[in-house]
């Protein structure tokens, strides 16, 4: 299995463009686990009528999922350009532990997104560097664990 994989979706008509770039790391701190990090760079549109960049971001984070069985996915946006919408909801997905690696191109959107309609708090799942994310991503799931919950598995994505 490749550590990195790498895909585009390109939709010239509505000025959409978004690269995908999956890689898979250990948790700092449980070596036997690993993390997703699905990186995405480029323009995500939402509109009424079109929603193709955020079923494109899906499913390749559910391809990165069926690779490697990750206890944790992080994203990697900072090369994002997102405004708003709740679309993007459904790549954040709250049952599996997820951080955000963001710039400031998407972060006012994310920051939104967070506070507004998942009803978390921006700075406890937005950060500024991958290592910040990763080490996230380590404690969450850590407190996962000791809390006796059962690990997200490709099926259930």
């Amino acid at each position: 299995m490749p550590d990195e994989l790498h895909f585009s979706l390109i939709k010239e008509n509505i000025q959409e463009s978004i690269q995908c770039r999956l890689l898979f790391c250990k948790l700092p701190s449980l070596p036997s686990e690993n993390c997703l990090i699905a990186t995405f760079s480029g323009t995500v549109v939402e509109t009424d009528s079109h929603d193709s960049g955020y079923k494109f971001m899906h499913a390749m984070i559910g391809d990165g999922f069926a690779a490697s069985n990750p206890a944790t996915l992080l994203l990697d946006l900072r090369d994002l350009k997102y405004v708003s919408g709740n679309q993007m909801s459904s790549i954040v997905d709250q049952r599996i532990i997820t951080k955000v690696v963001a710039s400031q191109i998407c972060f006012e959107g994310l920051n939104n997104l967070y506070r507004s309609a998942l009803f978390l708090n921006p700075s406890d799942e937005i950060f500024e560097s991958v290592e910040e994310a990763l080490n996230a991503c380590d404690s969450a799931y850590r407190q996962f664990l000791r809390d006796g919950r059962k690990k997200t598995i490709a099926a259930d994505f």
